[in-house]
């Protein structure tokens, strides 16, 4: 359609240039999130490595992010695949604490002064009675 859709903080080059992407674009979306994840902001040219930022980060989780952020699609892991293997096998040998606790992200600068109101919702509810969520999400 020649549009590009997306949260440009989580976009690979490539698809923020309208250029043709694959699975290595989720790949870098998945990099984004992971670095959004680990320092509570996201990435920006000219970052620093996750445990450069916050110490208790373990620093294999720098190689997967710089991997996983590369510009090229072709330097970054070619499946994501590759990528939960690196990632579970850091999990697996620290048992899951690899990551820091208390790190508040960072809003969004898309999402800086915007107020949601119940009229911007994208169905009709009321969503001001207590029993809202049940209704729109029970079985009917």
């Amino acid at each position: 359609t020649g549009q590009v859709m997306g949260t440009p903080e989580y976009m690979a080059p490539e698809q923020q240039a309208g250029k043709v992407s694959d699975q290595r674009s989720d790949i870098f979306s998945i990099g984004a999130m992971l670095f959004r994840l680990l320092t509570g902001k996201t990435p920006t040219p000219g970052w620093l490595p996750p445990s450069q930022q916050i110490t208790t980060i373990d620093t294999r989780l720098d190689d997967i992010v710089q991997l996983s952020l590369q510009v090229s699609p072709e330097a970054r892991y070619q499946s994501v695949v590759e990528q939960k293997l690196d990632i579970d096998a850091i999990s697996s040998q620290t048992g899951g604490a690899a990551l820091p606790l208390g790190v508040t992200p960072e809003p969004l600068p898309s999402s800086q002064n915007r107020e949601m109101k119940p009229e911007d919702l994208p169905f009709k509810q009321d969503v001001t009675s207590d029993n809202w969520f049940t209704r729109i999400f029970s079985k009917r």
